[in-house]
Parts: structure tokens; C-alpha cells; sequence
């Protein structure tokens, strides 16, 4: 395992230094869906999550059996594990109430009703996140790297705080709140970024890229902007690409 470990790794090397010799080849096992994904978390669907309500025991099984499975089917790409992606972080964080749905697969975000940009370390959200990534640490035991959760981006977070119909009127009628709304949220996710940055400990001096396997140069980071689409390049480049 050693060997091929090392073998690989340097292929990924090899590969942002524009010098593989051959295309590295990789595979993606069992569902897309997290809840499906992860089939020992059992979550309740009829009222807000709490950080209580997920099993990190559990968590680290289905990882540790995602890993295997993954290993078995060969290839170029190295198994990576973070925080459970399916949990959408930084709006939990801010105060966004947060569902299951067991219909879709997936976790989401309902719109807050005070929703604070603060990072503080003591966030019961943060605190879940970092004892998840411990406990993939002691799991992996060197066999796997750990990355970054999927981080959801400033605009993604405007549009749960707002709505997404409504994030475009206020961009218009409250530019200047939504612009200060949009830097504080950006201070929130380097933060958060930083956070778990320290509880990843580098894999042969690099770091994983959750979800897609891929090895790459630490500090490497999950960044979705979907709700990027909903504006227009001038609108991104102000409220979005400044803020950050």
C-alpha cells in the first residue's frame, strides 16, 4: 500500500507540475446524495438539526467503509474524507435553521431570523466540525488525507439569507447593506477555512480535495458559488469578487 501510496502521489505531482507522462484515471463509489451517501447517520426530518443529532462514530464508519470501497476499484485517485459535506456550514453557523430531507438525499437551509457573520471558535457548528475532522484524523491513521468541507461562497450564503428572488431586489434597493452583509461573510469563510486548515494535517506535504479525490497542493479549498448564476458579471464583480 506503501508503495503505491507513494506512487501516486507523485503522479498528482506530476500533474500540476504539467508533467505526467500518462492521464491519471479515478473513480467515484456509491451515491452523490450525502444522506444516501452516508447511510449510518439517521437524522430526524421534522425539525431543525442540532450538532447532537450526528453520530461522529457513525460518520467516521461510513468514511472509513467509503475509503475501502474506493480502494478496491484501483486507479490513480487517493480517498479523501472532511466534515460531512452534506451539512451546509457556514449558513448553520450565521443561524440559518437546517433540515433533512430523506426525499432528496440532501441537507438545507431555511432563511434566518437574525443571522450573525461572527466566527467564534466556541459556534457549536465549529465545534462539530472540528471533532469531525479529529476523528477522521485518528481513522485514517496516515491510509487517506482529509480536506476541506464544501464551502458554500459569499453568494450562496446571501441567497440563503435572503432568498434568492429577494437577494437580486435588495442588490438594487440595498446595495449598501448587502455589500457590508457580503464582506462579512467572506471574513467568515477564510476563517472558517483557517479553522479547518488546522485540524488537516498535510499528506505527503499536500492535502485531499474532498468529493473529487484529487491530491493537491495544501491549502486547497471546496468553494461552490451556484448562486452565482442568478447575477449578472457587473453584480458579481461588485458585491461578490470585492467582497472577497
Amino acid at each position: 500500500m506503501a508503495d503505491n501510496i507513494q506512487k501516486r502521489v507523485c503522479a498528482f505531482r506530476d500533474f500540476f507540475e504539467r508533467k505526467n507522462p500518462e492521464k491519471l484515471l479515478g473513480f467515484f463509489c456509491g451515491s452523490e446524495y450525502p444522506l444516501f451517501r452516508y447511510p449510518s447517520l439517521k437524522l430526524p426530518e421534522d425539525r431543525p438539526l442540532k450538532p447532537s443529532d450526528f453520530d461522529i462514530d457513525d460518520f467516521v464508519k461510513d468514511c472509513i467503509s467509503l475509503y475501502e470501497k474506493h480502494e478496491a476499484c484501483g486507479g490513480d485517485f487517493i480517498f479523501s474524507a472532511s466534515a460531512f459535506w452534506g451539512i451546509p456550514w457556514i449558513e448553520a453557523m450565521i443561524g440559518c435553521p437546517i433540515y433533512a430531507s430523506y426525499t432528496t438525499g440532501s441537507l438545507y437551509a431555511e432563511k434566518p431570523e437574525n443571522p450573525c457573520f461572527d466566527f467564534h471558535k466556541e459556534n457549536e457548528w465549529v465545534v462539530l466540525c472540528g471533532e469531525m475532522l479529529n476523528a477522521l484524523q485518528a481513522a485514517s491513521q496516515g491510509k487517506f488525507p482529509l480536506a476541506t468541507t464544501r464551502m458554500r461562497g459569499v453568494s450562496d450564503v446571501l441567497a440563503a439569507v435572503y432568498g434568492n428572488e429577494d437577494l437580486i431586489f435588495r442588490l438594487m434597493d440595498e446595495d449598501a447593506d448587502v455589500l457590508k452583509a457580503a464582506e462579512k461573510i467572506a471574513e467568515l469563510y477564510i476563517a472558517f477555512t483557517k479553522f479547518q486548515l488546522e485540524h488537516i494535517p498535510p499528506f505527503y506535504g499536500m492535502m485531499g480535495s474532498f468529493y473529487y479525490h484529487a491530491l493537491v497542493p495544501y491549502g486547497t479549498v471546496w468553494h461552490q458559488e451556484d448562486a452565482a448564476a442568478l447575477l449578472s458579471p457587473d453584480l458579481y464583480e461588485e458585491f461578490i469578487f470585492s467582497a472577497g
